[in-house]
């Protein structure tokens, strides 16, 4: 029978995985780094996480969680799913140019194929809830190849400006995928002015910096 997880124990480890992967980057961070950091033997570390790729899963979705979280205060206004997943985009996008720890942490996620592949593949699972709660039956098929192509897009545009070091026209580079989204899932663009919802560089970078306070380092 499989040992019961210890909850402050996996968050000792994910606090580790975050302080050190934004420090030093995912790739130079082994088991023995986050064994030490988090106070556990190095056993233990692999037991809770057999894979440090599943460390940087759960990284992604936390830079998600607040940036979502904080765009969601400065917009609270009812807007439709569309305009709205925009919004949350263009912020999430952002956050990942805010600081030099995540830009460090994203560009080794973008260098790896498989990081890409499963960040890819997570934020469809994501946006399919946040936008189509109703359809869960999404969740079970492939992948469309349409939008696979779309978020694939995107993050190697993201990959090229971290490695630049520069930050991109964020509202200009997220539009396409959320036009995506709505032809492949049939959701009607008529009426919808997304450029409307286009977030000001200005404001976007203060929205990404509050962002980056609200995770859980």
């Amino acid at each position: 029978m499989p040992k019961a997880r210890n909850e402050k124990t996996e968050q000792a480890i994910r606090s580790a995985a975050w302080r050190l992967f934004f420090e030093r980057g995912f790739e130079a961070t082994s088991y023995t780094d986050l064994a030490e950091a988090s106070g556990v033997s190095r056993s233990l570390v692999q037991r809770y996480f057999s894979r440090k790729e599943l460390l940087v899963g759960w990284c992604v979705s936390e830079i998600r969680r607040a940036a979502v979280e904080v765009c969601d205060e400065a917009y609270p206004q009812r807007v439709g799913p569309l305009e709205r997943l925009y919004l949350r985009g263009q912020v999430s996008i952002a956050t990942y140019f805010a600081c030099d720890g995540i830009r460090r942490f994203m560009l080794d996620v973008f260098s790896s194929r498989e990081l890409t592949q499963q960040t890819i593949f997570e934020g469809f699972r994501w946006t399919v809830l946040e936008v189509l709660p109703e359809r869960p039956e999404l969740l079970e098929a492939n992948e469309p190849d349409e939008l696979i192509m779309a978020m694939g897009g995107l993050y190697e545009l993201v990959y090229l400006y971290l490695v630049r070091k520069q930050t991109p026209d964020v509202a200009v580079v997220t539009q396409p995928s959320v036009r995506v989204f709505a032809e492949t899932f049939g959701l009607s663009l008529d009426g919808v002015d997304l450029g409307a919802y286009a977030i000001e560089p200005d404001e976007l970078q203060s929205l990404a910096g509050r962002a980056v306070e609200r995770i859980a380092w």
